[in-house]
């Protein structure tokens, strides 16, 4: 059987089966966080990591401003 790829995914990816959960919102979003999540699919209970990454964005406030 090959192995799940289930590191750094933009979805919880359950490791036994690949199934990726798509109603995540109750899970913590605390990076760091270790908890333990029963796969919807599967049903056998992992440990689901958060990882989050932060981006910034500059917006220009006025684009006549000479400065």
């Amino acid at each position: 059987m090959a192995e799940i790829d289930a590191e750094y995914r933009d979805l919880p990816t359950c490791p036994y089966c690949g199934h990726q959960c798509q109603d995540y919102f109750d899970f913590s979003h605390q990076d760091g966080n270790l908890e333990e999540v029963e796969c919807g699919e599967c049903e056998k209970t992992y440990e689901l990591e958060t990882i989050t990454t932060t981006r910034w964005t500059g917006h220009k406030i006025d684009a006549g401003d000479p400065a």
